[in-house]
């Protein structure tokens, strides 16, 4: 069961990083046409969305990595 549940906590990063680079994408097109300007927003939208996204995984990327080195101490311990 646990193999699921970090399966389901992890295998979500993906997902996450294309989600935060739609919406930044989208964002800066509804802005684009709210402020009739010539495309920055989109631009900005855009690479507001990658950084977020790319946040997002390194966020997930260290609490994965934390949790190997919990596990891996605890079996080093002999604790189940």
């Amino acid at each position: 069961m646990s193999f699921l549940k970090d399966y389901g906590r992890y295998g979500t990063a993906g997902i996450e990083l294309v989600v935060w680079v739609s919406l930044g994408l989208y964002g800066g097109r509804w802005l684009d046409r709210r402020l009739d300007s010539h495309g920055w927003p989109v631009i900005a939208g855009f690479f507001f969305g990658v950084f977020a996204g790319f946040y997002s995984l390194w966020k997930t990327g260290r609490a994965m990595q934390r949790e190997l080195e919990r596990e891996e101490k605890r079996e080093k311990d002999g604790r189940p």
